[in-house]
């Protein structure tokens, strides 16, 4: 064994291996446990530990902070800040480890490195995938968050001193975007087992087919449904298709018209399911990772009928290690041709195994592995870091001394002079659909034009240092150990008919993540599904009163009757919509503690930003205040009373 300690910063828990990526991260754990003592420490887990034996795990994780990947932002989409305790935590493991490498698995572990002491330990930056290139692969993403993304992937480059990829591309692309130079370690496959599955000429007359893949993974779901949309009304009757995967019963609804589908979600082992197919298709045209199912396909004696993209970085020839295709019909022919020459499919089938033993064995993996690690302990001189320009514009590094001052946040109430802005420490809180946009696009021209620090919560869970404004989505200041009573707070409420009206037509077409996720007590719909299935308006601002709505209505009146907000100034948004003379802006301003010579500066900010100004909102589709008074009737009137009695008085309303 080399006299080696190597601590592994990892997003998830590796074990059970339910993913590319968590395979990849495991194998490089085991494969480090067979010479080196090997401690790891990830970010975030939520279930048991399954850590094989030989390796010590950590969850650094407290229960009540978010995980990691809702961090991230359009400043920093790959790589965001973790919370200081964490910081703290690993910062404590390091000093106690004395690890001679760390090795930070994936982009997302990066956000980390500007506040972590070393030491002399040598640092690597292992990846599956060059996370940049695949977000710009897949559009939709705006110029600056490309942009930021490719500044998180350079400095997860720059600031450490050695990179690992998962192929020969890879290192290229990487090549190309840093001029850094990579190790390259090859995938392996995880279960070897597979290679003592029989080829037989039979095998390849199975009127199906088999797809393994994640359908948590975007690129898994485009494939996914150029199978059923695609591709299977293309074949022939008698041909079936079955889809094995993490989270496929989320899309049973999707294939419950055609019989000839079968899902499988979240099974034990997929090696019983290769066994029975002959071919594998994987119409997969964009994403990246460690190409395992293409490769444990190839093993198990499977013909893969596969893109290029499928097959990326694997230096495998088409007709001789897997079958090429890129349209439906091309997958459809290539397929019922595997069929009809099952010979030469057997051949290829041998022919790919034999490549697969040659190339991606776990013996192979573990010695090139050794070999890296042996390399980065001899190099006396590792290559010089760069240094992460945010991280030195940054003021604060967190070392707390404990974890007790960070499990409840705190800030010393001092006065902060920025430029022309002095200010107090103050809390502003909205709720959805009562003027979070407006605020938090005001307190963006507060912070870009006059230095005002604003503690975002929709984007931090964890206090800065330093903050001047903190702003709550929800006005739970106390989630984050924050009491509302010690500070100037402003609630932001909505009369809660128009909060029933304006989320029910917000949610028919928002493009807001959470309206996309299939849900279990939706039968497998979404939020925006469900509710564009109901027959009317009248349907929808019912079933808005159930759910999203009628959440927040219960959230407002909890403010409002709580004795923490007693001293808080709760202002409603009707009041903000039509305040042209901005009246009520300059009394929630003077409230939060603006001065004379601040007032003027957030005054021009909120008229700025203002409906009545004339900018275009995409949130905004009606300002008017009292449109539930045309909406609502005796009906609609006496249901929202049934589920919500007297709250449109408690919240200062009128209720006629």
């Amino acid at each position: 064994m080399l006299s080696a300690r190597i601590l592994m910063i990892s997003p998830y828990s590796n074990w059970p291996g339910d993913s590319g990526g968590r395979i990849r991260s495991g194998m490089i754990a085991k494969g480090l446990a067979e010479f080196a003592e090997v401690r790891i420490l990830n970010l975030y887990h939520d279930k048991p530990l399954q850590t094989p034996p030989g390796i010590d795990e950590i969850v650094m994780r407290p229960d009540f902070y978010p995980r990691i990947w809702s961090l991230r932002t359009d400043e920093h989409p790959l790589a965001p800040m973790v919370p200081a305790m964490i910081v703290h935590r690993v910062n404590r493991h390091i000093k106690e480890f004395a690890p001679d490498i760390i090795l930070f698995e994936e982009t997302i572990t990066t956000g980390i490195l500007g506040f972590l002491e070393t030491g002399d330990a040598k640092t690597v930056f292992s990846t599956q995938n060059v996370d940049s290139k695949l977000l710009s692969e897949a559009g939709r993403v705006s110029k600056r968050k490309l942009e930021n993304a490719r500044n998180d992937e350079m400095n997860a480059i720059n600031n450490t001193d050695y990179l690992m990829a998962c192929s020969d591309l890879d290192a290229q692309d990487f090549k190309q975007l840093s001029g850094k130079s990579a190790f390259v370690l090859n995938n392996p496959i995880p279960d070897e087992s597979c290679f003592d599955l029989p080829i037989t000429p039979d095998r390849y007359k199975k009127p199906g087919f088999i797809f393994i893949g994640s359908l948590g993974y975007q690129p898994n779901i485009e494939a996914f449904l150029n199978i059923t949309d695609k591709i299977m009304p293309r074949m022939p009757k008698t041909i079936e298709a079955t889809i094995v995967g993490r989270e496929a019963n989320r899309f049973q609804r999707h294939v419950q018209k055609d019989s000839r589908i079968h899902l499988h979600s979240d099974v034990p082992d997929t090696l019983s399911f290769l066994a029975q197919f002959g071919q594998s298709l994987m119409p997969i045209d964009t994403g990246g990772g460690t190409r395992l199912k293409v490769l444990e396909a190839m093993a198990a004696g499977v013909v893969v009928v596969a893109t290029e993209k499928a097959v990326e970085g694997i230096d495998i020839v088409p007709d001789q290690h897997f079958r090429l295709a890129h349209t439906p019909k091309q997958f459809v022919e290539v397929f019922m041709d595997n069929i009809a020459n099952e010979r030469k499919s057997e051949n290829l089938a041998i022919t790919a195994r034999e490549f697969v033993r040659k190339h991606f064995s776990s013996a192979n993996f573990n010695k090139k592995l050794r070999d890296i690690v042996t390399t980065i302990l001899s190099d006396d001189v590792p290559p010089p870091r760069g240094m992460r320009k945010d991280y030195r514009d940054r003021q604060h590094k967190p070392t707390p001394k404990d974890s007790t001052n960070l499990t409840s946040p705190s800030i010393t109430k001092r006065s902060k002079t920025i430029g022309k802005i002095k200010i107090e420490p103050c809390l502003i809180g909205t709720f959805h659909k009562t003027g979070t946009v407006l605020f938090q696009n005001i307190l963006r021209d507060l912070s870009k034009q006059h230095g005002v620090e604003v503690w975002n919560s929709g984007q931090s869970a964890d206090a800065p240092a330093h903050w001047d404004i903190m702003f709550e989505w929800s006005s739970a200041f106390s989630n984050f150990g924050i009491d509302p009573a010690k500070y100037p707070t402003l609630i932001v409420i909505r009369d809660p008919r128009d909060v029933v009206i304006s989320s029910a037509h917000y949610h028919m077409k928002s493009a807001e993540a959470w309206l996309h996720i299939p849900k279990e007590k939706f039968e497998g719909r979404t939020y925006q599904e469900q509710i564009n299935s109901l027959a009317d308006m009248r349907a929808r601002y019912l079933f808005e009163m159930d759910h999203k709505a009628g959440a927040v209505i219960r959230e407002m009146v909890k403010r409002k009757q709580d004795p923490a907000y007693s001293q808080a100034l709760f202002v409603t948004l009707e009041s903000l919509v039509s305040d042209v003379d901005l009246v009520t802006y300059r009394k929630l301003f003077t409230h939060l503690g603006f001065d004379q010579h601040s007032l003027q500066a957030a005054l021009d900010c909120a008229l700025k930003n203002s409906v009545f100004a004339g900018k275009h909102n995409q949130h905004v589709r009606d300002p008017r205040p009292k449109q539930w008074l045309k909406i609502f009737d005796a009906e609609l009137n006496s249901e929202f009373q049934e589920r919500f009695g007297n709250s449109a008085k408690l919240l200062g309303y009128d209720e006629s």
